[in-house]
């Protein structure tokens, strides 16, 4: 028989760290050298007895208890014809990039009143297919694991799928799409479970009213009713259809006072998470602020909402930005001064691609691009100082915040809110994250205790 990789997994890593990567999944499983080198020989051409014939005797169980294991997880196949399959492997630098943020249009077919980018990106200057298809090359020789694909609407755009098709031909899972959810319908999505990947889909709800959507650029209150209707009936094919369904809100006038109702219709949908989170004070939402909601009362707002989840029972994932995920939770522990900034959303080792080509550390950091990839290749602005400097900052490096006990809750909040609140993206304090911190102490820890088994007082700076 002969033994050949899984065209579903593939060997990413950088010299100190090698991982087999599931691309269907994005499970990863680590791997020494020499379990690297037996996968390399997976490659179709050999035979099981001729792989074990140049291992001595004492090695052969471990190597037959490793393919075994390979056989458990659906990583290797075995045939009785030679199936040749090329495994690609190269070696990169540490910090490794691992995860891009791809926005393949700056096209849109709603005009939202919290677009982060606003006017930034005129559609003229997209990438072409002709230039994302090296830029995919590029990803996969610096070892990138995901790719996630946004917009503006990433299906106002025809070439949105061939960029998924080209990605996972080059052994780069498809991790998510964000989407507003208007343009699906079962014959795109159909097209979408062809994918090898198993994409999550974020869709981005901030109302259930039709007079809120006016949040969202629509002031008709009919067309407003159809386009709510159609965005959760896009939700349920898609749950139906097994595809994982997170739904994001900006917290806004509009919606704050119908929080619970939507609590209740991402229930009713079974939606896998809902994230909420505050807009930011750039893009349209400068010259919007009608529709900000002061933040104290934000904060009430939330704390009624996770009050509210709790009662009905956690009937799914619920994130409620600096103040309640559970995933953290579970781990909870103290961020340390040496602890990097972006590791506390797990930033560190991704970066965002924007329409016109410029790369910026994260989504957020639209006036603070590193460098276009028209002009310089993907390897050298992530490599290059400017980026590593930002990825590397520490807790214990943001100055304005170094008296402050709390940061080893908040690792010194939003770096990009930071730079649109004060104008200072290295040292300057996210005000939100400081009044949410305290908050997150002083209300919500305590409700946490009350409604879960987490004990985790103890570990807060200044809890009783």
């Amino acid at each position: 028989m002969f033994l050949t990789l899984s065209k579903n997994f593939a060997i990413k890593g950088y010299n100190e760290e090698s991982i087999l990567f599931n691309l269907i999944t994005g499970e990863k499983y680590e791997l020494d050298k020499d379990q690297v080198d037996f996968i390399l020989l997976c490659d179709g051409n050999a035979t099981f007895a001729e792989l074990m014939q140049d291992y001595e005797q004492e090695s052969k169980k471990t190597v037959f208890d490793f393919i075994k294991n390979l056989e458990t997880i659906g990583a290797v196949e075995c045939s009785q014809d030679s199936r040749p399959r090329v495994i690609y492997v190269n070696t990169v630098p540490e910090l490794r990039l691992q995860l891009v943020h791809l926005e393949v249009t700056s096209r849109c077919n709603m005009c939202c009143s919290h677009c982060y980018q606003g006017e930034m990106y005129p559609v003229k200057e997209n990438l072409g297919i002709e230039e994302i298809v090296p830029l995919i090359r590029a990803m996969q020789i610096m070892q990138v694991e995901n790719i996630g694909i946004s917009g503006g609407e990433p299906f106002t755009d025809p070439k949105t799928l061939d960029i998924a098709k080209c990605a996972e031909e080059h052994d780069i899972r498809i991790s998510s799409f964000f989407t507003n959810g208007t343009l699906l319908n079962e014959e795109l999505i159909e097209e979408i479970l062809v994918l090898r990947s198993s994409p999550t889909f974020y869709v981005s709800v901030d109302s259930i009213t039709p007079e809120g959507m006016i949040f969202r650029g629509v002031e008709d209150i009919a067309e407003a009713n159809k386009i709510i209707d159609r965005i959760f009936r896009n939700i349920k094919v898609l749950v139906e259809k097994g595809i994982r369904v997170v739904v994001n809100t900006v917290m806004n006038t509009c919606n704050i006072d119908s929080l619970k109702r939507m609590h209740d219709a991402m229930e009713e949908f079974k939606v896998s998470s809902w994230r909420i989170g505050y807009p930011k004070k750039t893009g349209f939402f400068k010259d919007n602020q009608e529709f900000a909601v002061d933040f104290q009362k934000a904060l009430q707002a939330s704390f009624g909402l996770l009050q509210y989840h709790f009662i009905k029972g956690s009937p799914f994932d619920l994130q409620i930005e600096y103040l309640y995920r559970r995933a953290l939770l579970d781990n909870f522990k103290e961020v340390k001064d040496n602890d990097f900034v972006c590791d506390y959303e797990s930033r560190r080792e991704s970066c965002c691609i924007k329409p016109n080509g410029d790369v910026v550390a994260c989504a957020y950091c639209n006036q603070m691009p590193m460098g276009n990839i028209r002009k310089e290749t993907l390897w050298d602005i992530w490599y290059s100082n400017e980026m590593q400097a930002i990825k590397n900052t520490r807790v214990k490096d943001v100055s304005e915040c170094a008296d402050c006990e709390l940061r080893s809750l908040c690792a010194a909040g939003c770096r990009a809110n930071a730079y649109f609140l004060n104008g200072d993206f290295k040292n300057g304090k996210d005000n939100y994250a400081c009044k949410a911190v305290q908050f997150f102490r002083n209300d919500i820890v305590p409700l946490l205790e009350r409604e879960t088994n987490f004990k985790i007082s103890n570990l807060i700076p200044g809890s009783s």
